[in-house]
């Protein structure tokens, strides 16, 4: 009892995927694909998880 007590505290502390992986798919069609070295404003799809809906901004930011 004591055990699994202190393994579901100590799961709660390291755990720390709040949401599942999102990933973003970039397939570049060319050398200059936004114009300059960054792209405008983009965001997510929406990403259910907690009981409400999410969306993440970014940017993608091209360095050589």
């Amino acid at each position: 009892m004591i055990i699994t007590a202190l393994g579901c505290f100590f799961s709660n502390i390291i755990d720390e995927d709040e949401f599942p992986p999102y990933g973003i798919h970039l397939k570049m069609n060319g050398e200059n694909q936004f114009g300059g070295s960054e792209s405008g404003n983009l965001r997510t799809a929406d990403i259910r998880a907690h009981g409400g809906t999410y969306r993440i901004g970014f940017k993608w930011s091209l360095n050589a």
